[in-house]
């Protein structure tokens, strides 16, 4: 499927959208602490390569985010059906 085009003047994140539109770079990121003693477990028992595997966990997490799925295109924002 193609990219859902937004309404933007309808969005509920027009407002957001207007004020960083026209930065350079108009995204974030955010660095935070998360203990993934579990996870690293796991991959190692199943013998899982670990940079492999916590890039599949972040893409899985991120496409069940609609938030983390919407992008700009042609100074339109669109929401794809799947983040690669």
């Amino acid at each position: 499927m193609s990219p859902l085009s937004i309404e933007v003047d309808s969005w509920g994140r027009k407002e957001l959208f207007k004020h960083y539109k026209d930065y350079d770079n108009p995204f974030f990121n955010l660095c935070v602490r998360v203990d993934i003693a579990g996870f690293y477990r796991m991959i190692k028992q199943r013998q899982y390569p670990f940079s492999l595997s916590l890039l599949y966990l972040c893409l899985r997490v991120a496409n069940n985010q609609k938030c983390f799925r919407y992008r700009i295109r042609n100074d339109e924002v669109v929401l794809l059906d799947q983040a690669n």
